[in-house]
């Protein structure tokens, strides 16, 4: 039996005003050829201010392996980070 990557693995995103890094980076993770396009990725924005919330919005719209958590006060980076490890239920993050 196979085991799929997306059954494996898991994408975890800390941001805080970084809309233009996320743009690259969500576009190369679910464009046609990228081999992770089909795990769950979810995206903690810190509470952004520079429309980054918008972006995830659009790109979760479009892929419904996209979450969005949006924190309602910015709780620092290492906060942030921290979220990110309470978070996976998959072997690999």
């Amino acid at each position: 039996m196979q085991t799929l990557l997306q059954d494996q693995l898991e994408i975890l995103i800390p941001t805080y005003n970084r809309r233009e890094h996320l743009l690259r980076t969500l576009t190369q993770l679910t464009a046609p050829e990228s081999p992770v396009r089909s795990c769950s990725i979810t995206i903690l924005d810190n509470a952004s201010t520079d429309g980054s919330a918008d972006l995830i919005k659009e790109f979760a719209a479009k892929n419904s392996n996209i979450k969005h958590i949006r924190h309602a006060k910015n709780i620092g980076g290492n906060g942030n980070i921290a979220r990110c490890f309470e978070l996976p239920c998959k072997p690999y993050v």
